[in-house]
């Protein structure tokens, strides 16, 4: 099931001028406020006067892979351990969705994670094609940085946030 937010805030109602360009944002996590992640707060007003984000939101890692493979998006963000997988060993199976999503669709993939903190979960993910990837809990400011880096196309370097 997808679940959509569109435009969080609208241009006019903040004093932006101009038109905004529209980012898609797939966000793999089944559970949360997924919309949090691109408020004000997190992004800030510069960000949001730039941007306008549509995130659609599945649970299922095989729903994440249907909408890569047949959806445009701007953007890929997954929440690994929020992400409803079949039974198996889950950082394989997650590693290798990532793989599958950067292959399926190649856009800058975010990831963050708030398990396997003290292994080599981070550089296995990068390596399997995440421009980005985060501890949870993780710095808003580094946050802010990686989405802009994403959008600006500046993404093909592998960065984990745990490197700052």
């Amino acid at each position: 099931m997808k679940e959509y937010k569109k435009g969080v805030r609208d241009s006019a109602a903040n004093g932006m001028c101009g038109q905004r360009r529209r980012i898609r944002v797939l966000f793999g996590d089944w559970v949360g406020d997924f919309d949090l992640f691109f408020t004000e707060d997190l992004l800030g007003q510069r960000l949001l006067s730039i941007y306008e984000f549509e995130v659609v939101r599945v649970a299922h890692g095989t729903d994440v892979l249907h909408e890569a493979e047949t959806g445009t998006y701007d953007l890929v963000v997954v929440f690994l351990n929020n992400i409803i997988i079949p039974k198996g060993d889950p950082r394989d199976l997650l590693v290798s969705l990532v793989r599958r999503v950067k292959q399926q669709c190649g856009k800058p993939i975010i990831a963050l994670c708030g398990a396997w903190q003290d292994t080599d979960f981070a550089e296995e993910v990068t390596a399997a094609g995440a421009a980005f990837f985060f501890d949870v809990p993780f710095d808003a400011q580094e946050w802010k940085a990686a989405i802009e880096s994403c959008l600006a196309g500046n993404s093909n370097r592998a960065a984990d946030s745990r490197d700052s």
